[in-house]
């Protein structure tokens, strides 16, 4: 799973539209962006399976979007593939024509609704440095004061510098 989650990895980089052909970011590795953000997300790809729920995204949490809801029920509410990205995300960087089953698992879907997410809400809003990146994975944005847990960040930048080409 390994080496394939890497190539996949170089896949979605190459998709980003802020990376240069070897997938940089100024200084910023994407390739090992998206490797660590996966590492931290589902373990390298083992659990892109699995979507997961989140209360805040269904009926009665601060982020529930009856539209959604409507059309796709608890789906909605979930987030997917390797970077685990939540479905409302996913359909708003899409124009809504990748379904909550579309991003299930290593697809194409995912990879797209993952690097629009990355370059529309980390990257144009300024996130540089993994750490900001991880932040702004974690919790919608790296310029406010809401972080995430010390260990996740931390989980990250270690995978981050346990990239190789």
């Amino acid at each position: 799973m390994s080496e394939y989650f890497r190539s996949y990895v170089r896949h979605a980089a190459k998709l980003s539209r802020f990376a240069d052909d070897f997938g940089k970011v100024g200084n910023l590795d994407l390739n090992a962006a998206l490797w660590a953000l996966g590492g931290a997300e589902s373990t390298f790809g083992k659990f892109a399976h699995q979507p997961r729920f989140e209360k805040a995204y269904a009926r009665g949490g601060r982020y529930f979007l009856p539209d959604l809801d409507k059309q796709f029920g608890d789906a909605a509410a979930m987030s997917y593939g390797p970077w685990q990205v939540m479905y409302c995300n996913a359909h708003k960087v899409t124009g809504g024509y990748i379904t909550p089953d579309d991003m299930k698992g290593l697809t194409y879907a995912a990879q797209v609704a993952t690097v629009n997410w990355l370059d529309h809400a980390v990257l144009a809003r300024g996130a540089r440095s993994m750490r900001e990146i991880a932040d702004a994975w974690n919790t919608g944005s790296h310029r406010d004061n809401i972080l995430p847990a010390p260990e996740y960040l931390e989980k990250v930048e270690r995978f981050y510098l346990e990239w190789s080409d």
